[in-house]
């Protein structure tokens, strides 16, 4: 199966008040047999990226083509584009056996591929016993997987999955997640998964696109988005937990705080106005600097603490097992590969 290209991407919806861009100059490559998820908040255009795709919404400019073919020229119904939305939207008076099959009928496949496809995917899918019923009579989680099969039934060159985990509770979710992974594994689609969920992203992606305004942050594996992050949004976003972000100068190998004595010595050069990423993990509960406990707060698997420090305060994720009081000293220590530097402008520094 093709990968997929897309070239300057650009859309924009006019409003009675504003023209807002959904989509700037996105360029993205997603590669043959590859999962992608595209990540990125609430209204930054991710949803729109996929309904251009799949030939629901013309862009204002750019291209986007298959195997070097471009997509822009092909109606809908001819891209062979499966598509899974938020929202099942099944057919209520169909059965599940009859909603998933009736892409491939309206295609012209015979009853018995048909029957063949729909045996495959429901067994992949964990539907076999769901196939008589109604789809009212279906959980969530039931509903998506049986939407994800439809999606699937017309062999599709191209899978888009918007945001199919939003509206599951935490188990289904699980399952559901769990589905799409085996499926991927068995049928090799290529696939672009929209989320705004962090670690949904992580446990399911090949690599990740992190879009903001409609335009592209950065890409890679979860790790590197993680352990690199291109600018200061990815280190904000790309994290289960917020980080401390301080204010600060840089002066003599030196970040120092704003309107603080709070001070991180570094080997990196740089002068002028600099921001400092500390995330709640590097803090660790021992080693030369000290603070007081002002807060607690506990998750069960961690423990949050908020510090006060030399005239700014951090929030901490400790270990469970530390024994730690409100009001208490805190000798501790910041591992340097949770501490992320960055300029005026939000560019990673070293």
């Amino acid at each position: 199966m093709p990968g997929l290209r897309i070239e300057n991407l650009s859309k924009t919806f006019s409003t009675k008040s504003a023209r807002v861009t959904a989509l700037d100059c996105l360029n993205l490559e997603i590669k043959d047999e590859e999962l992608l998820v595209v990540l990125g908040p609430s209204g930054c255009g991710k949803t729109t990226l996929l309904r251009i795709i799949a030939g629901l919404e013309k862009p204002d400019s750019g291209e986007i083509a298959i195997d070097s073919n471009s997509l822009l020229q092909t109606p809908a119904k001819d891209r062979n584009i499966g598509f899974a939305f938020q929202y099942p939207a099944l057919l209520p008076q169909l059965t599940v056996e009859q909603n998933i099959s009736l892409g491939p009928k309206l295609r012209g496949v015979s009853a018995l591929e048909r029957d063949e496809r729909i045996r495959i995917l429901a067994n992949l899918l964990g539907l076999t016993e769901l196939l008589p019923r109604l789809p009212e009579t279906l959980s969530g989680g039931q509903q998506q997987r049986v939407s994800l099969a439809r999606a699937l039934a017309t062999e599709p060159r191209l899978l888009l999955l918007d945001e199919p985990l939003a509206n599951l509770d935490p188990t289904s979710r699980a399952e559901l997640r769990d589905a799409i992974r085996r499926v991927r594994r068995q049928l090799r689609v290529t696939t672009i998964y929209v989320t705004h969920d962090q670690s949904e992203a992580a446990a399911i992606a090949d690599r990740i696109a992190i879009v903001r305004a409609g335009a592209l942050q950065q890409i890679g594996a979860a790790s590197e988005l993680y352990a690199n992050p291109a600018n200061l949004f990815v280190a904000e976003f790309f994290a289960l937990e917020r980080p401390n972000i301080l204010n600060g100068q840089w002066a003599e190998s030196t970040f120092r705080a704003s309107n603080a004595n709070f001070s991180i010595p570094t080997n990196l050069r740089h002068t002028g106005k600099t921001i400092c990423v500390i995330r709640p993990a590097a803090i660790r509960a021992n080693g030369p600097m000290r603070g007081k406990i002002v807060e607690l707060t506990q998750t069960g698997w961690s423990t949050s603490a908020l510090i006060s420090t030399e005239g700014v305060q951090l929030r901490a994720s400790i270990p469970p097992d530390t024994i730690l009081a409100e009001g208490n000293d805190l000798e501790f220590s910041l591992e340097p590969s949770g501490v992320l530097f960055f300029n005026a402008e939000g560019t990673r520094l070293g």
